[in-house]
C-alpha cells in the first residue's frame, strides 16, 4: 500500500496553490504513483514528488513534464508557471552584484574585481607605447578587462575613453591627443567584414592613432599576422590574459556580493575555485552561475545548496537558455531556433563567432517579438535599436540545444549567410534586379532553402522569390526566342536552296541547348553528390563519377576526387522501423539488431558486403537490446513486452529459438552477459535486474534478483572481473559484486546524474574505464580499478544516447541525440581528446557497437538505418588542434608535431586508421623540421636552442648536441638539401638567421649568420641546389649566396616576397603565398631581375601551407578555409587549377606530395587525409566502394531526361 502524501508545506499562497493543484491534476489522471509518473515524465519520482510538495517552485521543464505527464493543459500551466516565477522573482530595488554571462561596462567597475594586477599591468604598458592588443581565450575576460577595468580607470582620471567594435562596417575613430580608443572583440574585422579595402583602412586608421587598445580573440592570432603593419605594431605590445589564479578567483567570487552587503557561503566559494581554476574560458558560465546562485540566495546569505540548484559551472547557463527556450510555445521555439542561427557566423578554420544582426533581418511579427523579448530578459541576447547580439560567445557551446543547431548544417548556414547578404545588397540598391540570384548561386540557394523554409524571413523569401521569378522570365524569353528560331528555320526549308546556312545554324543552336541541358543537370547532380557524401557515400561517389563522365567540368572533378577520398561508409538495407540496438558477435563475424518493428535481424558483418541472415520473429513489441554469447552460439534479445528470448545461431542461416525467460513484469531494456558467457543480466522498468544462469541456453535458471531499484535504464559487466553496473531513471549508477551469482553484493553507488535519468553505461575491454551518460547532456569517465571507489576522471558534453568501447580500449564511440558518433580518444582518460565525428544519420542515434576484430563501429538510430563506418579509412592524429607546428617527411610518411605543452610527437601515418604515436619528445614550444632525408629532425623554441635527434628510426629517437648559445628565441628552422647545413632564424627583437654546419652531428658548430631585413624573421627556404636561402621577414625578403656558408653574399632585397615561401625542384621558381590569399610564382634565376611569371587565386582564408610535387609539375596549396588546391605547372606562365579537394571540417595545417599524383593533408579536425589526384584513379576507388550498383530509378532521380548509363557496369571486376 503506497504511504499517504505529506500536506503542502509552503509560506507562500500562489507557491501552495500550486502545489495543490499538481496534485490535484495527479489525481485527475488516475493518481499513479510517483514511480510511474515518472516513466512516462522522464523525471525522477523523488523529482515529481517534490514538484508537488510546495517547497520551492519547480524548474518549467519539471513542470511541464509533469503536466504532460498527467494529460494537462501544457500551455495554461506554462503561463501560470510564467506568472508565479515572475512575482516571486527579486525586489525591483535591489541590484544584483553580478552581471551574468553579459560582459562588464566601464559603470559596472564597482563589481569587477579579481584583475586588478592585469589592468595595472596594462596601464603601465599604455605610458610608454601608443599601440597595444590583448590576447586571449575565448571567455577569458578580455571584453571586461577592457571596459570595466581598464576603460573605467581611464574615466576615473577623467580622461576620454572610445569604446568600439568593428563591425560590418568598421567606424571611423578621430585622432584626439588624449583619447584612448578601445578596439573590443577586433575578431569581427576578420568574421563580419567582408571588404578587403575597408580591412586595411581600419588597421592603418587605428594604428595612426595617439593611444589604442585592441581585444583579440586568440584563435585569430593569424590572422592578424598577415598585416605587416599589424605585426610591426604587435612587436613588444601583446598581453595575453590567461586563467585567473586561484586567489583572483576567490576575489572574484566574493568581492561584489560583500561590497553589496550579501555573504557567501565557505563552501560555495571552495567549490566554484575548485571547479573553475585553470579551466579556460570559464569566466562567463561562472559569472552567471554567480547570478542564478544570488537569486536563490537564502536571505543575504549565498549557499551551495542554492548554487548545486543552478545546476553548476556547466549547466547554469544551459538551464537558463533552456528554461527561457521552454517557456515559449511549439510556434515560438521555431522561431527561437531561426532568430539564434542568425546570430552565429561559421568559423572558417576557427570556431563560430557571434554575430551581430541587424533589427531588419527578423520578421516583424508578434511571436518573433516575444522571443526576442524573452531571450533579452534571461540575458543569452542583448538589444539595442538597431543590432541584436548573442552575450557571449560561451553561449554556442554551453547550450546543448544551440551547440547542435550550430552543427546540424554547417554548409547550409554558409549558404544562409550569404543569401542574407545578397538580400541586403538587393534591397540596399533598391531592389535592382541587376543584383538577383542566378545561375548555380540561385540553384544552391533554392535547393538548401526548399528545405529549411522555416528558418528563411520575408524579406529573403522574397528575394529568392523575385530571383526565381527572373529566371523563369529568362527561360521564357529564351524559349521564345527558340521558338521564333524554329519557326524561321521552317520557313527557310521551304527555301531550301538558298537557306542551308540558316538550316545549319539552327542544328547547331539544337545541339548547344542541349549541350547546355545537360550541362545543367550535371551541375545539380554535383551539388547533390557533395551533399549526401556522408549520409550515402556509395551512391554520392557514382553519381560524381557520372556526372564526371558526362561532362568533366571543374567542379565535376573536384566532387569526384574529394568524395572518393572520403572515409566510406555502408548503409545497411533500413529497417521498417527505428533501430534500437546493435551487436556484434565476440569473433566479429556477424551483426545482430533490434528495432522497434518487434524484429531481431541478423547479419553477415561484412564491411563490403553487408548481407541479412536471417529474421528472428517473436517478440510483441520494441527490441531494446540484443547480445551475443562469449562462443557466438547462442544471442540473447530483449523486449519491452517483458520477455528476454533465446536463439541458437551456430548455424546463422537457421536459427532456433531456445527459450523465452519470462518474470519481468516491466519492459526488459538492458542485456549484460559475464566474460565466460554463463550468466546473464537483465535489467527492466518493473525496478528490477535478474541474473540467469545459461549454463545450458536450453534451460536456464533464474539464479540472483536485485530490487526496488526503480526503472533500470542500463547494465554492463566489468570484462575482468565479476562486477555489475546499473543505471536507472533516478540518475544513480550502481556497482556490484556478482562473484556469488545469487548474493550480489553492493559497492558503491554513483551520483553523478543525479538530476537526470542514465542513458547508457559501458565498460572498457581492459576494465580500466568505465563510461555513463545521462539526460544531464554529460557523459562521465571513471577509473574503476578499484571498483569500492570508483575515481570521476573527466568529462564529455552532450546527450548521448549510447556508448561503446573500441577492443584495445583507446577509442570511445559516443552515438548522440544530434545523429552523429563522435570518436573520442580515451587512451588516456583523464586528457581524453576528440578525434573526429561519424555522421551520416538524419535523426537521434540510438545504438552503437565497435566489432571486436576489426575497426568498424556499428550504428543505428531513429532514421531506421544501421551504418557500418570502417574506422580504418581515418588516419587520426591526436591533438591537432593544440599544434603550433606540423612538419613530415616523404619517405615513409612520418608527421612530427610541436605543441604547446613543449612536447614533439611523432605519428606514423602510412598505414590508415589511427595514426600511431611513435614517440614524444621534450622541446619548447617553437617549430620543427625533418631533414631531406628524413633522417634528423629540428626542434627549436622560445629558450634560444634548436634540439637535434637521429630518428632515422622514429620509434627510438637518438637526441643530438644542441644548437643553441646565439639567438634569444627561435622562430623558424629549415636545413639545406643536403643535410649539412641548418638555418635558424630568430623570433621577436631578434632578426638574425644563423648557420650551423651539423655535417659531424656530435659537434655541430655555427658557421654565419644573416641579418632579416625587417619585421620578424618569416619563412626560411634553401634552393634545391642549396646555392640560395630565402630569409622572408613580415616586410620583405632577401636571397642570399650560400654556396660558401661561411660567408653568406646578399644577392638581393625584395617587397614583394614575404609569408610562405617555396623554392621549385630546379631552383628557379619561388612559390610566395601573398597576404591577399593568392600564391605568386616569381622567376629567381636571375636575382636582380625577379619578375612574376604566373598567380594562383581562389583560396578564401589565407595560405597556410605550399609544396612542390617531386617532378615540379604540379603546386599544392592549403588554407585555413579547410580546402586543398593542386595546380599544374606545366607552364607556370600559366598555371591552371587542376582541382579543388573539400572534405576537412576545420583548417589545414600542412599538405605534402607523398608522390607525383597523391596528397596527404594535415587538419585541425585531427584527421591526415590521403587524396588520389588522378581521375582514373579515383574512378576505380568509386566503384570498388560502392557496394551496389546505382538503380535506373536513382539514375531518373539525378540524371532527369538523359539515357540512362551505368557508371560501375562491370560490378565483378571489383
Amino acid at each position: 500500500m503506497a504511504r499517504p502524501e505529506k500536506p503542502v508545506s509552503s509560506h507562500d499562497p500562489a507557491l501552495a496553490a500550486f502545489a495543490t493543484d499538481l496534485r490535484r491534476l495527479r489525481a485527475e489522471a488516475g493518481t499513479p504513483t510517483y514511480r510511474e509518473l515518472s516513466a512516462v515524465a522522464h523525471y525522477s519520482s523523488t523529482v515529481l514528488s517534490e514538484a508537488a510538495s510546495g517547497k520551492s517552485l519547480p524548474t518549467l521543464a519539471v513542470t511541464l513534464a509533469f503536466v504532460r505527464a498527467c494529460s494537462g493543459d501544457v500551455d495554461s500551466w506554462r503561463a501560470r508557471w510564467l506568472e508565479i516565477a515572475e512575482d516571486s522573482g527579486e525586489k525591483p530595488d535591489e541590484e544584483a552584484p553580478y552581471v551574468g554571462m553579459t560582459a562588464f561596462q566601464p559603470d559596472d567597475a564597482g563589481k569587477f574585481f579579481g584583475r586588478e594586477e592585469l589592468v595595472e599591468d596594462i596601464r603601465a604598458r599604455l605610458r610608454e607605447r601608443s599601440f597595444l592588443a590583448v590576447f586571449g581565450a575565448s571567455g577569458a575576460g578580455k571584453s571586461s578587462v577592457l571596459r570595466a577595468g581598464l576603460a573605467a580607470a581611464w574615466i576615473k582620471e577623467k580622461k576620454p575613453v572610445l569604446v568600439v567594435t568593428p563591425g560590418a562596417h568598421p567606424p571611423h575613430p578621430q585622432a584626439e591627443n588624449d583619447l584612448l580608443v578601445v578596439v573590443d572583440q577586433f575578431e569581427e574585422l576578420f568574421t563580419l567584414c567582408e571588404d578587403t579595402a575597408e580591412r586595411d583602412r581600419f588597421i592603418q586608421r587605428i594604428l595612426a592613432l595617439p593611444k589604442v587598445v585592441i581585444g583579440v580573440r586568440a584563435d585569430f592570432y593569424a590572422h592578424c599576422a598577415q598585416y605587416p603593419a599589424l605585426v610591426e605594431a604587435l612587436k613588444d605590445a601583446q598581453v595575453l590574459i590567461g586563467p585567473m589564479t586561484p586567489g583572483d578567483l576567490s576575489r572574484a567570487i566574493t568581492a561584489p556580493a560583500v561590497h553589496a552587503g550579501f555573504m557567501v557561503e565557505t563552501a560555495l566559494v571552495s567549490r566554484l575555485t575548485a571547479e573553475a581554476v585553470g579551466e579556460p574560458g570559464v569566466l562567463p558560465l561562472l559569472s552567471h552561475a554567480l547570478l542564478e546562485t544570488w537569486r536563490r540566495r537564502r536571505g543575504n546569505r549565498m549557499t551551495l545548496a542554492g548554487y548545486e540548484e543552478t545546476g553548476g559551472l556547466q549547466h547554469a547557463i544551459a538551464r537558463t537558455a533552456e528554461e527561457a527556450f521552454l517557456a515559449l510555445n511549439d510556434a515560438q521555439q521555431v522561431i527561437a531556433q531561426q532568430v539564434m542561427l542568425r546570430l552565429a557566423a561559421v568559423g572558417q578554420g576557427t570556431d563560430d563567432t557571434k554575430r551581430r544582426a541587424r533589427r531588419q533581418e527578423f520578421d516583424d511579427n508578434p511571436g518573433t517579438v516575444v522571443v526576442l523579448e524573452r531571450f533579452a530578459q534571461a540575458r543569452l541576447i542583448m538589444l539595442d535599436q538597431d543590432c541584436v547580439e548573442v552575450v557571449h560567445e560561451v553561449l554556442m557551446r554551453s547550450w546543448p540545444r544551440f551547440a547542435e543547431w550550430l552543427s546540424a548544417d554547417r554548409e547550409g548556414r554558409r549558404v544562409h549567410r550569404q543569401l542574407t547578404s545578397a538580400t541586403d545588397e538587393w534591397e540596399s540598391h533598391g531592389r535592382d534586379p541587376g543584383t538577383l540570384y542566378r545561375g548555380i548561386r540561385l540553384t544552391v540557394a533554392r535547393d538548401w532553402a526548399n528545405s529549411h523554409q522555416d528558418l528563411l524571413s520575408a524579406r529573403e523569401k522574397a528575394f529568392l522569390h523575385a530571383s526565381n521569378t527572373a529566371e523563369t522570365m529568362e527561360y521564357r524569353r529564351t524559349r521564345s526566342r527558340a521558338r521564333r528560331l524554329k519557326q524561321l528555320v521552317a520557313l527557310l526549308v521551304v527555301l531550301v536552296l538558298v537557306a542551308v546556312g540558316g538550316v545549319t545554324t539552327a542544328v547547331m543552336n539544337e545541339q548547344k541547348a542541349a549541350e547546355q541541358h545537360q550541362l545543367a543537370i550535371v551541375r545539380k547532380a554535383v551539388n547533390d553528390a557533395n551533399a549526401m557524401r556522408t549520409a550515402n557515400p556509395a551512391l554520392a561517389r557514382q553519381i560524381a563519377l557520372a556526372a564526371y563522365r558526362l561532362a568533366p567540368i571543374p567542379e565535376a572533378r573536384d566532387a569526384l576526387i574529394s568524395i572518393t577520398a572520403s572515409p566510406n561508409a555502408t548503409r545497411v538495407a533500413g529497417s521498417a522501423g527505428p533501430i534500437r540496438s546493435v551487436a556484434f558477435s565476440p569473433k566479429g563475424r556477424l551483426l545482430a539488431t533490434g528495432s522497434e518493428d518487434k524484429n531481431v535481424v541478423v547479419w553477415d558483418a561484412d564491411f563490403a558486403t553487408p548481407r541479412m541472415i536471417a529474421t528472428l520473429i517473436g517478440h510483441e513489441d520494441v527490441v531494446n537490446a540484443v547480445a551475443f554469447s562469449a562462443d557466438s552460439r547462442t544471442l540473447v534479445s530483449a523486449s519491452r513486452d517483458n520477455t528476454v528470448r533465446l536463439w541458437n545461431v551456430s548455424n546463422p542461416s537457421n536459427p532456433q529459438r531456445l527459450h523465452v525467460l519470462t518474470g519481468h513484469t516491466g519492459g526488459v531494456t538492458s542485456l549484460a552477459f559475464t566474460k565466460d558467457g554463463r550468466t546473464l543480466v537483465t535489467g527492466s522498468t518493473d525496478g528490477t535486474i535478474r541474473l540467469w544462469d545459461l549454463t545450458n541456453p536450453a534451460s536456464p535458471q533464474r539464479i540472483g534478483l536485485l530490487s526496488e531499484l526503480g526503472e533500470i535504464t542500463a547494465v554492463a559487466v566489468k570484462p575482468d572481473a565479476d562486477v555489475l553496473v546499473s543505471g536507472g531513471r533516478d540518475g544513480m549508477v550502481r556497482l556490484w559484486d556478482i562473484a556469488d551469482a545469487r548474493n550480489p553484493v553492493p559497492l558503491t553507488t554513483l551520483d553523478r546524474h543525479i538530476r537526470a535519468s542514465v542513458l547508457a553505461v559501458a565498460f572498457s575491454p581492459d576494465g580500466r574505464t568505465l563510461a555513463t551518460s545521462g539526460t544531464d547532456w554529460v557523459a562521465q569517465l571513471w577509473d574503476v580499478r578499484e571498483v569500492w571507489k570508483p575515481t570521476p576522471v573527466s568529462v564529455l558534453t552532450g546527450q548521448f544516447l549510447a556508448l561503446s568501447f573500441s577492443a584495445d580500449s583507446q577509442t570511445l564511440a559516443a552515438a548522440g541525440s544530434d545523429s552523429e558518433v563522435r570518436l573520442i580518444d580515451v587512451t588516456e582518460p583523464a586528457r581524453q581528446q576528440p578525434m573526429t565525428t561519424v555522421i551520416g544519420h538524419s535523426n537521434d542515434v540510438w545504438a552503437v557497437a565497435f566489432n571486436p576484430e576489426t575497426q568498424v563501429v556499428a550504428s543505428g538510430g531513429a532514421d531506421h538505418t544501421v551504418r557500418l563506418q570502417n574506422l580504418a579509412e581515418f588516419t587520426v592524429l591526436g591533438q591537432i588542434d593544440t599544434v603550433l607546428a606540423v612538419t613530415h617527411r616523404r619517405k615513409d610518411r612520418t608527421v612530427a608535431t610541436a605543441g604547446v605543452d613543449g612536447l614533439v610527437r611523432l605519428w606514423r601515418t602510412q598505414s590508415v586508421g589511427r595514426a600511431r604515436l611513435l614517440a614524444t619528445l621534450k622541446s619548447s614550444p617553437g617549430p620543427v623540421a625533418f631533414s631531406a632525408d628524413g633522417d634528423i629532425l629540428a626542434a627549436g623554441g622560445r629558450d634560444g636552442t634548436v634540439k637535434l635527434w637521429d630518428v632515422a628510426d622514429p620509434t627510438a629517437p637518438k637526441e643530438l648536441p644542441s644548437l643553441g648559445g646565439r639567438q634569444s628565441a627561435v622562430g623558424k628552422i629549415a636545413f639545406s638539401p643536403d643535410g649539412k647545413i641548418v638555418a635558424t632564424g630568430g623570433e621577436g627583437m631578434d632578426r638574425t638567421v644563423w648557420l650551423w654546419d651539423i655535417s659531424a652531428r656530435s659537434k655541430p658548430v655555427s658557421i654565419g649568420f644573416v641579418f632579416g631585413t625587417g619585421g620578424d624573421i618569416g619563412p626560411l627556404t634553401f634552393s634545391a641546389d642549396a646555392r640560395t636561402l630565402a630569409v622572408g621577414s613580415a616586410d620583405n625578403a632577401k636571397l642570399w649566396d650560400v654556396t660558401n656558408p661561411g660567408s653568406p653574399r646578399g644577392l638581393v632585397t625584395t617587397n614583394q616576397l614575404n609569408s610562405i615561401l617555396v623554392f621549385s625542384p630546379d631552383s628557379r621558381v619561388i612559390a610566395a603565398a601573398g597576404r591577399d590569399s593568392a600564391v605568386r610564382l616569381w622567376d629567381v634565376s636571375e636575382p636582380q631581375r625577379l619578375h612574376v611569371i604566373g598567380t594562383l587565386a581562389g583560396h578564401t582564408a589565407g595560405i597556410s601551407s605550399i609544396t612542390y610535387s617531386p617532378d615540379g609539375r604540379r603546386l599544392a596549396t592549403a588554407s585555413p578555409d579547410g580546402s586543398a588546391r593542386v595546380w599544374d605547372l606545366s607552364d607556370p606562365r600559366s598555371p591552371r587549377l587542376e582541382v579543388t579537394l573539400t572534405g576537412h571540417t576545420a583548417a589545414i595545417h600542412e599538405v605534402m606530395f607523398t608522390d607525383d599524383h597523391a596528397l596527404m593533408t594535415v587538419s585541425r579536425d585531427n584527421l591526415a587525409r590521403r587524396w588520389e589526384i588522378d581521375t582514373d584513379v579515383a574512378a576505380r576507388r568509386a566503384c570498388r566502394s560502392s557496394m551496389q550498383p546505382m538503380t535506373v530509378a536513382e539514375w531518373q532521380q539525378y540524371f532527369p531526361s538523359l539515357p540512362f548509363q551505368q557508371p560501375c557496369p562491370d560490378y565483378s571486376a571489383k
